[in-house]
């Protein structure tokens, strides 16, 4: 039986959608790979290369899947999650620490949901 991968699938999907908003000048953005998948080995052999990640601060809970930059300048960041998920604390202390920064952070469970965000944060400035 083929596993489901609801997160996974929205993230494919919502870097189209960045590529498109990326080409037309709206915005630069990456994904951050924090949450990548350890491949290859023993169960304890992944664990170890995780711990060996956040010692060297190449992995850091809590940080948003997506970066970006809007052309306005603005920081911003995303975090995606699947339906039913819930935030880390270690999230939601990241989600305050770029907000008191004058980050722009969203939580966001759909594709549809990142459009009204990169939306409101692409045309605001825009417009002002």
């Amino acid at each position: 039986m083929k596993r489901k991968h609801p997160e996974s699938d929205l993230q494919s999907n919502v870097a189209a959608l960045l590529k498109v908003y990326e080409a037309f000048g709206r915005l630069i953005w990456f994904p951050v790979p924090n949450g990548l998948h350890i491949a290859g080995g023993t169960i304890n052999e992944r664990a170890r290369k995780v711990a060996t990640l956040k010692a060297k601060g190449q992995l850091r809970p809590g940080v948003p899947d997506l970066i970006i930059c809007t052309s306005s300048g603005q920081f911003g960041a995303i975090e995606l999650k699947a339906k039913g998920n819930s935030l880390t604390q270690e999230q939601e202390q990241f989600r305050e620490r770029i907000r008191s920064m004058n980050g722009l952070w969203a939580l966001c469970r759909s594709v549809d949901e990142v459009k009204g965000v990169l939306d409101a944060w692409t045309m605001a400035r825009r417009a002002a």
